[in-house]
């Protein structure tokens, strides 16, 4: 949304807004954030959790990441690629949440099956909630092989799967690793919707540890 900055704005803080109550943040949680970027969520979440530690390929994005957030303790950057986090160092202690924003597009199928079966490894057994935010096919797959986008100013690949998709990579990864979906909606009301091919969905899971 680089060409809208008041968009991206409104969005983030609608997103922020409904999620973070949902996340249900406690002081001794341990959160994870994939794709961190420069740190979108780490400014709202670290001054809640005991830990958070977010992952991203991209040392550039890190390093903004890291001099933003150099005041907190509890903070902490690693460079690792969305399909490798289940080889995150320092995890003796599981994670309680997970936020994936925005990365799985940007991700091929296997790719995608590696990352959700990585973030299973790292979590909780008995407390632990996913949270996924994907821009979505709202008729079926749309796939961007090297598109030029105005906004960008640059080529970009994407993968923007359907509704029906994500639910059968859920159940075949996260789901099977004792996660449940307990919400799976759109995200945006119709004023900070800008697509008409895709749309913002969010899922979220859980496990308890219940049989």
């Amino acid at each position: 949304q680089d060409g809208n900055p008041q968009l991206v704005v409104a969005r983030d803080e609608h997103e922020k807004q409904v999620v973070l109550p949902k996340l249900r943040l406690q002081e001794t949680h341990r959160l994870l954030d994939v794709g961190c970027g420069v740190g979108r969520w780490a400014h709202a979440v670290a001054p809640i959790v005991r830990r958070y530690l977010g992952t991203d390929f991209s040392d550039g994005l890190l390093d903004r990441a890291r001099e933003s957030l150099r005041g907190y303790d509890n903070v902490e950057f690693q460079c690792v690629p969305a399909q490798e986090v289940g080889t995150i160092s320092g995890t003796s202690e599981p994670f309680n949440r997970v936020i994936v924003a925005g990365v799985l597009a940007y991700l091929n199928d296997d790719d995608v099956r590696r990352c959700l079966r990585g973030i299973a490894e790292v979590c909780s057994s008995t407390d632990a909630t996913v949270y996924i935010r994907e821009p979505m096919g709202v008729e079926a797959r749309l796939t961007l092989d090297k598109f030029w986008s105005e906004q960008l100013g640059s080529e970009y690949s994407a993968i923007y799967r359907s509704r029906e998709e994500y639910q059968q990579l859920l159940a075949s990864t996260l789901c099977t690793e004792g996660f449940r979906i307990g919400e799976f909606t759109n995200l945006y009301p119709e004023d900070l919707q800008n697509r008409v091919e895709t749309s913002q969905f969010i899922v979220l899971l859980h496990r308890d540890g219940a049989a």
